[in-house]
């Protein structure tokens, strides 16, 4: 059965740290239990990766396990798409069995509960959060499997390369705005910074909800358009450039809602 998303709330809008998921209710598979074996515990220390699949969002998933006496480890947890980096966390084993525990806080707990494979190689179970369960599947790895964000930019298609280009030219430097979200505000930033190969990165800023820098996956520029997308939340921002005063001009989207967004240059 498919999962689908309630209506977005407003603190959802711009969200970091897994947020996504408490807009889903749960019709996952069940998580494995955590039975006992006689066998002995496989090690599980090192670096683990994969895609969670929420909603209309594919999410890359890391988690980095140090052994940490019989049964526990110490853990890291990386949501790469949302900028959450080393996240503290905490992992038990039992047999071929693992629970890992995350406090996302404004979330609340993240639990990924999974039974080892076979050959060893790979995680299998539940991630659970709020009403939320979702398969994942962690494959056992180096940072790379998580971290890498897909082809350089000087990779991309001709046309996309020069938008590019032409954002780092005429639009580099921090642009914030206020979103106004059913009466909420929310204050952003948007950071683009022209990179030594001549090509444009970015990053976005919450600062009302963590201040978390969330990369913006793709920047172009053409003639005075700007387009700014972020799969990691769903979310874009398509806004007109003017140069007398400085300032853009247009819109935030986000799982189909869109909301008017002016932004003007920031010192921050």
């Amino acid at each position: 059965m498919k999962t689908k998303p309630k209506p977005l709330q407003a603190h959802l809008l711009i969200t970091i740290l897994l947020a996504a998921l408490l807009g889903l209710s749960g019709c996952g598979k069940p998580a494995p239990s955590a039975g006992t074996t006689a066998a002995a515990s496989p090690d599980l220390s090192g670096y683990w990766a994969g895609k969670l699949d929420v909603g209309q969002l594919q999410l890359r998933i890391g988690t980095d396990l140090i052994a940490d006496g019989p049964g526990k480890y110490r853990a890291t947890f990386d949501s790469l798409d949302q900028g959450l980096k080393d996240y503290p966390a905490s992992a038990t084993q039992d047999g071929t069995a693992l629970t890992l525990r995350i406090d996302l806080k404004q979330s609340g707990q993240g639990i990924f509960v999974a039974k080892l494979s076979g050959d060893g190689q790979q995680l299998e179970g539940t991630w659970s959060q709020g009403p939320a369960k979702l398969p994942l599947t962690l494959i056992r790895g180096d940072r790379s499997l998580a971290r890498s964000a897909g082809a350089a930019k000087t990779d991309l298609p001709p046309e996309e390369l020069a938008a590019n280009r032409e954002a780092a030219k005429r639009a580099a430097g921090a642009w914030s705005g206020t979103l106004n979200v059913q009466g909420k505000k929310l204050r952003l930033i948007f950071h683009l910074a022209a990179e030594g190969d001549g090509t444009c990165s970015a990053t976005l800023n919450s600062l009302d909800q963590g201040n978390t820098a969330l990369p913006v996956t793709r920047v172009g520029l053409t003639g005075d358009h700007l387009t700014l997308d972020l799969p990691g939340i769903g979310g874009s921002y398509n806004g007109t450039l003017s140069t007398n005063p400085p300032a853009l001009s247009g819109t935030w989207v986000q799982l189909g809602r869109s909301y008017p967004l002016d932004l003007s240059p920031s010192k921050e």
